[in-house]
């Protein structure tokens, strides 16, 4: 969710670089191979990990590399592929979804990384939504206006997913495409199971290159970074599914 945290990171230590048609070959092929993915047999990854399962039942967040250590080198840029799993009790279907569809809502949830969100529009099961993202660190100061298309898509009665890609990054000092973040794409699972949600989301974040010179010190601090702030926008998401369902079930207490 917070691409500015991680774009800041990123811009102390990348050098600039122009998007080639390389880059951009690189960006689109590691999208469609996540996408790709949906089909697995498996629907969640802890499906597979029964140790990770009973983690994640019992209230940790998990926060995992995808490919190739959560960091794939492609021509003058880097993706970044991570995988991070909740649980969230107590919710349905219709009340996850009433949640994380309410975009207007997601200034409070994420602030203050996000200082405003707004929905543009909505068509059944398409969303688009804008979002404010201001941070600061590592000396730096800066954020951008992100514009994001993301589609539903309903499996059975227990089980969906949703992708959501940045249509349109605005850097607030520039007034231009921001220099750090060049594409992002966010695939997120659900399953109600064991009277509540499973929720993982898979992020992929295109940026530029990190310098060979000093890319052996700065990657493992990149991975710490991303690791971190998976969990951290999960946790936020969980605490407001957590007070949403809280005052929904004082409501309909309060009305018998």
């Amino acid at each position: 969710m917070n691409l500015t945290l991680a774009g800041l990171f990123l811009a102390s230590v990348a050098a600039p670089a122009p998007l080639s048609e390389d880059t951009l070959n690189a960006w689109h092929k590691s999208v469609s191979s996540a996408e790709a993915d949906l089909t697995r047999s498996s629907f969640l990854q802890i499906d597979e990990r029964p140790d990770c399962l009973r983690r994640v039942s019992a209230g940790q967040i998990e926060s995992d590399p995808g490919a190739h250590g959560g960091m794939v080198s492609v021509p003058s840029g880097l993706v970044h592929h991570w995988v991070g799993t909740v649980f969230l009790p107590g919710v349905d279907t219709p009340e996850f979804l009433r949640i994380v569809q309410d975009y207007d809502s997601y200034a409070q949830i994420y602030r203050p990384s996000v200082v405003e969100s707004k929905l543009i529009s909505h068509t059944q099961d398409d969303f688009v939504y804008q979002l404010k993202m201001v941070e600061s660190g590592f000396g730096l100061r800066s954020g951008f206006v992100g514009d994001f298309h993301v589609q539903y898509h309903q499996i059975n009665e227990n089980e969906g997913y949703s992708i959501t890609e940045a249509t349109r990054m605005v850097d607030l000092a520039s007034n231009s495409m921001p220099e750090y973040v060049r594409g992002a794409v966010t695939i997120a699972r659900y399953r109600h199971s064991n009277g509540g949600m499973y929720l993982e989301v898979e992020t992929l974040t295109l940026s530029r290159d990190i310098p060979a010179a000093i890319k052996w010190m700065a990657a493992p601090m990149v991975k710490h970074f991303a690791r971190q702030v998976m969990v951290d926008t999960l946790e936020r998401l969980r605490t407001r599914v957590n007070q949403v369902h809280l005052i929904e079930t004082a409501r309909l207490a309060g009305g018998k």
